[in-house]
């Protein structure tokens, strides 16, 4: 089986009984392996709901309180 494409996603709860839902696709290029494409896709998709995270709230303050906010620090730690 030859992995062509891989998308990641996590669905994040926002409060207020909404979540989002973040999704990034690539596909993979010649002599990449799916593993270290996943990680790099990984990393886009932190980096997209982290930036949606300031766009929401900018106060430091108010963010530290958000449930996904700490989900993302327990997982890079």
């Amino acid at each position: 089986m030859i992995i062509k494409t891989i998308t990641a996603a996590r669905l994040i709860n926002t409060g207020n009984y909404e979540n989002t839902k973040f999704e990034a696709t690539a596909e993979i290029e010649g002599g990449e392996s799916a593993i270290d494409a996943m990680a790099s896709l990984q990393i886009a998709l932190v980096a997209m709901i982290k930036a949606e995270q300031l766009r929401r709230h900018p106060d430091p303050e108010r963010r530290r309180y958000m449930m996904w906010t700490e989900e993302d620090e327990r997982e890079q730690a």
